[in-house]
């Protein structure tokens, strides 16, 4: 990855987490992530939706709460499988 492009992922990362901060201590996880399911999984359909979920998921967690967490984990898993 070049730097620059390295550099637009990284200022888009923090301007999620500027998104989040009102909302989060936690900002900063909540943008990577956020950026992170958006840009580098194809596993984000609408950042700002997925960003509901996760302030949410960071703040109170629970059972209902992970259930999105753990399916995206599911789905990663296995992606990385058949690509293996």
């Amino acid at each position: 990855m070049s730097s620059d492009v390295k550099d637009l992922d990284e200022t888009r990362r923090l301007l999620y987490g500027a998104l989040a901060a009102s909302r989060t201590d936690r900002w900063e996880l909540v943008g990577t992530l956020v950026n992170a399911l958006a840009h580098h999984s194809g596993l984000s359909e609408d950042p700002m939706t997925d960003m509901d979920y996760l302030v949410g998921l960071v703040e109170i967690g629970g059972t209902e709460n992970s259930a999105r967490a753990l399916a995206w984990i599911d789905q990663l898993t296995a992606r990385q499988c058949v690509s293996s």
